[in-house]
């Protein structure tokens, strides 16, 4: 059996095998992931492979251990997609690291500065594979299913945009009805990981998979944006760039998504600064502030309620200034789904570290 790299030629995305954490062949000479699926499931067994819970709806989540002492832990979650996520019937939730270095004010996560490595391609592609396992022996999934994957982390200014674009680039040999990956990427441009993000989503699309890319701003404002993230964000500017790049290269979407905070960023003079700034071949998408429970405390600013309606109001002013402007834009604002902001970025942990959780805990498995 010939060894495949798995990177397509980007060596450096392989840090696991060069630590000698996997030490077979990456891929079957059919190239299929048998050889990594195989090693996984001898090295973790199922004491590393815990269920933390499911809903009736067939939504589960896994926590997987890859060490032993779990520092390196990560959690993968399966949920019905909502019905106006472009035809999914369902989302996988995936990391690209273990942990993250950041506090930011609208990540509920609760663990700053928890970031502990980058997951390679094969931890990544083997996460994917589980979840999908352990949610067809629980209710079974119909085999015309359609899933995106959600790639969480790859957004962060350190995120290991090798690791990420390689498992992109092979994501549809972890199941044939994987048809699409959102990703985030903004916060990636400080790394340079963009071209290898770009390279990655064009292959894929050849191969059936649509790569579509999120550049999260939330506020226009300097001072405002120095306030919600507690790290050297990328400048705007260079986020806009990076957001048309991507769009005109891959002929994919591009998200510029805005979380709506009553009081704070969704004022006339708010739309009016969007109108300006969102390239016209991207997508604007205005989402609901993720609601948060007494586990957390978020900053002051933050602690207001977010309703529907809320986000319908500021629609229609940004739709008024997007109009005065001549911007051509399409504006979506997404409706919410339980499940998916139970496992959405800086949500996915809590559940489990704090024994919480929307879903219920499967009898026999205890929190982590």
């Amino acid at each position: 059996m010939s060894v495949v790299d798995f990177s397509s030629g980007a060596d450096a995305a392989l840090p696991s095998i060069r630590n000698g954490f996997y030490q077979g062949p990456i891929l079957a000479s059919d190239g299929s992931l048998e050889p990594i699926i195989t090693y996984f499931d001898k090295l973790l067994g199922q004491d590393r492979v815990r269920a933390i819970g499911s809903a009736d709806d067939g939504s589960l989540k896994l926590a997987i251990d890859f060490n032993l002492d779990r520092e390196l832990t990560t959690e993968v979650a399966f949920i019905r997609t909502p019905d106006d996520w472009g035809g999914y019937d369902h989302h996988i939730i995936a990391s690209t690291q273990y942990g993250c270095p950041h506090t930011c004010g609208m990540c509920v996560d609760g663990l700053p500065n928890s970031f502990k490595a980058h997951m390679s391609p094969e931890q990544m592609a083997y996460a994917a594979y589980r979840v999908l396992q352990e949610a067809e022996k629980i209710r079974g999934i119909d085999p015309t299913a359609k899933f995106i994957i959600m790639q969480l982390g790859s957004g962060d200014p350190g995120a290991n945009g090798m690791n990420a674009g390689a498992f992109i680039r092979n994501v549809h040999k972890v199941d044939q009805r994987i048809k699409g990956v959102y990703t985030s990427t903004a916060g990636a441009l400080g790394k340079n990981n963009m071209p290898h993000i770009v390279a990655a989503a064009i292959e894929a699309k050849s191969k059936g998979v649509i790569v579509e890319a999120q550049f999260s701003v939330h506020t226009l404002d300097p001072e405002k944006r120095h306030q919600l993230i507690s790290l050297p964000a990328t400048p705007l500017d260079k986020i806009r760039e990076a957001a048309w790049s991507y769009a005109a290269k891959t002929r994919n979407n591009a998200y510029i998504n805005y979380m709506v905070v009553p009081g704070w960023n969704n004022s006339l003079e708010d739309a009016r600064a969007l109108a300006k700034y969102v390239p016209e071949n991207c997508i604007l998408k205005l989402v609901r502030l993720n609601p948060t429970d007494d586990l957390f405390q978020l900053p002051q600013f933050l602690q207001v309620e977010c309703t529907d309606k809320d986000v319908g109001r500021f629609s229609d002013l940004v739709m008024t200034a997007f109009m005065a402007a001549q911007n051509h834009s399409l504006i979506i604002t997404p409706k919410d789904n339980a499940a998916l902001v139970e496992a959405a970025c800086g949500t996915v942990g809590r559940g489990a570290l704090k024994g919480r959780s929307q879903l219920q805990l499967i009898k026999g498995f205890e929190p982590n």
